[in-house]
């Protein structure tokens, strides 16, 4: 919807600014300082939309991040295997409520070693819907985590096309979210 539009150009445009003008920000105090001019603003608005948020930030191999909602897929090359990292180091969405103090943003850290992936995918992803219906069954992690493992020998490029169609198969190119993919793949 044109809301929900004006919101996300509303996050970029304030997540770009903090990051040009506080060089070195951490990821947690980018959310909180994100979250309170974003509730100003967005309560303009008529309807008051929330947004999941995950800040990463790569220093060498390390890997910090901060945010609420939608996991990160951590693939292991020395295991074989996927990590599902739950995101939820903000007390809420962001722009629900701008009395939350500092001290309840928090950041955890990891570290990428060579042939390792970080997949960020969006609840349009996750939620996709069963042949278009909510009440057959949703694409979920289990899916997500099983498809980058088959792949994890492939591109980036190659494990998004795979995902996107995956997840056009499973609902019968009903797809009623936004779709967002970020792959990291350490080399």
């Amino acid at each position: 919807s044109m809301s929900s539009g004006l919101v996300m150009f509303m996050v970029q445009s304030t997540i770009s600014t903090l990051i040009k003008s506080h060089p070195g920000l951490s990821p947690k105090r980018l959310n909180y300082m994100a979250n309170n001019i974003l509730y100003e603003n967005i309560g303009r608005l008529k309807n008051r939309l929330q947004s999941t948020i995950t800040v990463l930030k790569l220093k060498g191999a390390e890997c910090t991040y901060s945010g609420f909602g939608c996991d990160l897929f951590l693939f292991r090359s020395e295991t074989n295997d996927v990590e599902i990292i739950p995101v939820v180091n903000t007390p809420y969405l962001l722009a629900f409520d701008n009395g939350i103090p500092e001290s309840e943003y928090h950041e955890n850290t990891f570290i990428l070693k060579s042939g390792d992936i970080l997949l960020k995918v969006s609840d349009g992803i996750t939620e996709a819907p069963c042949q278009g219906s909510h009440r057959l069954g949703m694409f979920e992690s289990e899916r997500v985590r099983e498809l980058l493992i088959k792949h994890s020998t492939c591109s980036p490029e190659k494990i998004k096309e795979e995902l996107v169609t995956a997840v056009l198969e499973y609902t019968d190119n009903n797809i009623y979210d936004d779709i967002t993919i970020v792959i990291l793949k350490k080399m």
